[in-house]
């Protein structure tokens, strides 16, 4: 996706497609709890037994909007972050089933290189602590609040935001 000259222009939209593309990409994640739902409503309709619907309907959300949603916040945020550094002409995407690599085609200063690594798990926690304000009793906000932990140095943003953050001045 070319960023163009201007970073912000259109950057709605263009991360609006990443975001949804990305979503769909990964749709594969709702087949068990799909499955689960399916098996429930089929017990209901069957056995005019409901109770375990609200169970099924409970794990499906949070596979959803909690898991798969936490996930393409989170890329949506680098992508973000990528779409607005001045000398970023294109991010391209490499993606498997489990792991998503945006590539910048450009220079990106070490600013910039903090600002994107920090830029995916903040957008998530920011979500995640809306959600726990907004909707305390989905409890879905946990799912977005622990991207915090992506931070930490033994993962990819960490050690990215590590590696492009300042030295810490040493005492003489």
């Amino acid at each position: 996706m070319a960023c163009g000259h201007d970073p912000r222009r259109g950057i709605l939209v263009r991360t609006l497609r990443f975001g949804v593309a990305l979503f769909l990409r990964h749709i594969w994640v709702l087949t068990a709890p799909a499955a689960f739902l399916a098996v429930a409503v089929w017990l209901g309709v069957a056995y005019h037994s409901w109770s375990t619907v609200p169970l099924a309907s409970l794990i499906m959300l949070h596979t959803a909007f909690g898991l798969l949603g936490s996930y393409v916040v989170h890329e949506c945020g680098h992508f973000v972050g990528l779409g607005l550094c001045t000398h970023v002409s294109m991010v391209s995407v490499t993606s498997t089933p489990f792991r998503l690599s945006l590539n910048p085609a450009g220079q990106l200063t070490t600013r910039a290189a903090l600002g994107v690594a920090v830029a995916g798990p903040l957008s998530a926690v920011l979500v995640g602590a809306g959600l726990w304000v907004l909707f305390p009793e989905l409890g879905l906000g946990w799912w977005y609040l622990g991207h915090a932990a992506f931070l930490a140095p033994c993962f990819g943003d960490g050690r990215g935001g590590a590696q492009a953050a300042p030295p810490l001045a040493t005492p003489a």
